[in-house]
């Protein structure tokens, strides 16, 4: 078996090499026992996903785990972009938050990203605590898992939309009415990743109109260098989008490259 061993804020590898479904139950066992130790178990667990390959079946099995364990779940209904996992753990007042994603991995790679009860990315020394469980998790083979149908029943697990909390609280700090009311043209290239669909979601039904650009769900992340918001990523698509999908009457105002961890925009 490949050595487990965490890097920033959690533990990444290349999905079917090391990012398996069985070091990702061992993972998610070894968190568990540290939450048990900690005492903070009955707080539970905030569980999400992006839009990368087998992230939804990785982020359910997690959810399996910690519902053998006795640890409440809240598991997102759909994919989320990070920083939204982060609000829901902030919001719900969990333990820790669990983000199935490798950031800016190619898409050949899966992760399990830990966030504490702030939103805040996990530190050295919990990541330390937990990895330093892992050894004696499969040497005593003790990774337990539940049904996920059956943890759903007895309210184990509970899915849920983290969307409308998140955007209420982004409505503190921006005007989000008078962007959607502006009659701004807006570009927003998703890039296949988590955060398709929310500027359209959050600017509907104004007069402001957003065209997104790469918005469906595409795990092997075509045409970009690495899924993540870099000019030398986002400048070739951005190009060709302009000679291929605008009408003539559609002049974007403003564009934006949106991953799952960042958000980019410019005047154009």
């Amino acid at each position: 078996m490949t050595e487990i061993r965490f890097g920033t804020d959690g533990w990444r590898g290349v999905i079917a090499d090391d990012f398996t479904f069985e070091n990702l139950r061992i993972v998610a066992q070894a968190t568990a026992e540290y939450l048990i130790t900690e005492g903070e178990a009955s707080s539970g667990v905030v569980v999400g996903y992006d839009t990368r390959f087998l992230s939804v079946a990785f982020s359910r099995a997690v959810a399996e785990v910690f519902a053998a364990n006795d640890i409440p779940v809240h598991l997102t209904s759909s994919f989320v972009p990070t920083p939204v996992l982060s609000h829901a753990v902030l919001q719900r007042e969990a333990a820790l938050g669990v983000m199935i994603t490798a950031s800016h991995n190619p898409a050949r790679w899966n992760g399990f990203k830990i966030k504490l009860s702030t939103g805040a990315p996990a530190t050295e020394e919990l990541t330390g605590k937990i990895e330093q469980l892992i050894p004696s998790v499969i040497a005593e083979s003790r990774v337990r898992q539940e049904d996920l149908g059956e943890a759903e029943q007895r309210g184990a697990v509970e899915r849920f939309d983290p969307a409308p909390a998140y955007l209420n609280a982004i409505r503190d700090f921006v005007d989000i009415d008078a962007i959607r009311n502006a009659g701004h043209s807006v570009l927003v290239d998703s890039m296949y990743g988590a955060a398709a669909g929310w500027t359209a979601s959050a600017l509907a039904e104004g007069s402001t109109r957003v065209r997104e650009l790469h918005g469906e769900r595409n795990p092997s992340f075509p045409g970009l260098r690495a899924p993540e918001r870099l000019r030398r990523t986002s400048g070739s698509s951005s190009r060709s989008s302009h000679r291929t999908s605008s009408p003539s009457d559609w002049q974007p105002t403003a564009t934006a490259t949106v991953s799952g961890s960042a958000t980019s925009t410019g005047a154009s």
